[in-house]
């Protein structure tokens, strides 16, 4: 006999519905959050109910299946899937952390009919391996403030989504995902990315001995097939570099070590790749790690992308940082860039507003370093205009950064906007249930939170140019 499931990923809303393999991802608390079941529909409402009472939004993501399968051999598809899921939404929102990707198991047998008939607690999985309780929904009032959701978008063009169901990957690679993964940790630094990095491509390549360094370059240089470039001597000596600072955190002589070597801040300077012909513009082992794991699981998995080869050659041989990020900011029209312009031409067409703008919005990413200004300074008066009439008492600070944009002062523009976010977030709304009026502050709140974020990424390029 097959039994219900619900994996439940709270305070999470998908811009639209997305499948991996036969795992499809619903969100719930708007129109097409629906299974068409009326039972079910029951429970998904006690669920969202018992969120609610237990301090998140009432708005979430889910996916509903049954299976004969025992719990345990649920419980290990269920990481499988998340695995993916994780990984695709950390390659698509760079600043999304693990800690906002927390998700439930919950069975539905367990789950009565009604909220009067719910106990005191209920019992489910976290994160696939720990036993949690929830508050069930009377039991008592929510004394802190209910958060908002985060807002995903995920394209169905992602190779992992399009041309993988979990159960067909090898162990290697949701190992390496998962290694991926604890790197985007709320709470990290260099030192554990490191060592999660390096585990990740041990896991993909076999690396195993004393010359994992030599291994892991030639690994490299096959697989994008790069032996006849330059590239290739570049590898060798990111990778002998980033071994010798993992070796080193793993036997315990790394702050000695360095400070010896170098009499700097093993904190500050440690995880940093030097390239061997410069001084100054280091950028994290870390960093560069991620961007070749993203890589090369793109190009060991099939990815339907061309492979971003130029983007990796010239983080490894640009050794000063302001010619890279100058050429991408000047020359390169990229993702952040194209949603803000999709945005500005949605404002153009007088378009009233609606779910399109949230929409368009819920897809500009944090931390993109791709944003136009002077796209960004036509935007901004805009969403004023429509902060003015939404909330009167706002009118003050709306009118002070309408002001500024003609100062073009991107710094001072940037922090008032952020403390205009910051109200239009500390508003209150029904967040339980996503009407027309909910999407509108959503959609306020998540584009001025953005812009700031755009805002001071501009000001400090600018800054760094002169």
């Amino acid at each position: 006999m097959n039994t219900e499931y619900f994996l439940i990923l709270p305070n999470v809303y998908l811009h639209e519905s997305c499948s991996i393999g036969e795992a499809t991802f619903h969100r719930f608390g708007s129109a097409d959050g629906k299974l068409g079941n009326d039972k079910n529909e029951e429970l998904l409402k006690n669920i969202q109910q018992m969120l609610f009472n237990n301090g998140f939004s009432g708005l979430f993501t889910y996916y509903y299946f049954d299976s004969n399968q025992p719990f345990q051999n649920i419980v290990l598809d269920v990481r499988k899937i998340m695995t993916i899921f994780r990984y695709v939404v950390f390659e698509e929102h760079p600043d999304y952390s693990l800690e906002l990707l927390t998700y439930y198991l919950l069975q539905a047998e367990k789950l009565p009919d009604e909220v009067a008939e719910m106990k005191y607690w209920l019992e489910g999985i976290q994160d696939g391996n720990q036993h949690i309780h929830f508050e069930a929904p009377g039991f008592r009032e929510v004394t802190r403030r209910v958060t908002y959701p985060e807002v995903l978008s995920l394209h169905d063009g992602h190779f992992l989504i399009q041309r993988f169901d979990a159960n067909d990957l090898e162990d290697k690679y949701i190992i390496a995902m998962e290694r991926f993964n604890r790197t985007r940790k709320e709470n990290h630094d260099h030192a554990e990315d490191i060592l999660n990095l390096a585990t990740a491509f041990e896991h993909i390549f076999k690396l195993k001995g004393t010359n994992k360094a030599e291994l892991l370059a030639m690994n490299l240089v096959q697989t994008f097939e790069l032996s006849e470039s330059p590239l290739a001597g570049t590898f060798a000596e990111w990778s002998k570099q980033f071994y010798k600072t993992r070796g080193e955190l793993s036997h315990g002589n790394a702050f000695e070590h360095y400070r010896k070597e170098t009499g700097y801040n093993f904190w500050e300077d440690c995880f940093k790749w030097k390239h061997p012909n410069g001084s100054t513009g280091y950028r994290p082992h870390a960093y560069i790690a991620s961007k070749i794991f993203q890589l090369l699981i793109e190009r060991l998995l099939g990815g339907q992308e061309a492979i971003r080869i130029k983007e990796l050659e010239q983080m490894l041989t640009e050794y000063k940082i302001k010619p890279l990020i100058e050429s991408k900011i000047e020359s390169l029209i990229t993702y952040n860039e194209i949603q803000y312009r999709k945005l500005k031409e949605l404002v153009d067409s007088g378009k009233p507003f609606d779910h399109a703008y949230f929409d368009l919005v819920s897809k500009i990413k944090q931390r993109d370093g791709t944003e136009d200004k002077s796209v960004l300074l036509e935007l901004l008066p805009h969403f004023l205009n429509v902060t003015e009439n939404r909330f009167p008492d706002l009118q003050k600070e709306c009118k002070e950064i309408m002001n500024l944009l003609a100062t073009e002062n991107m710094h001072s523009i940037g922090s008032k906007v952020m403390k205009l976010s910051q109200k239009i977030k500390g508003k209150e709304t029904d967040r339980h249930v996503m009407n027309d009026e909910t999407v509108k502050v959503f959609c306020l709140w998540q584009f001025f939170e953005k812009a700031y974020l755009a805002l001071t990424h501009i000001a400090w390029l600018e800054r760094s140019t002169k």
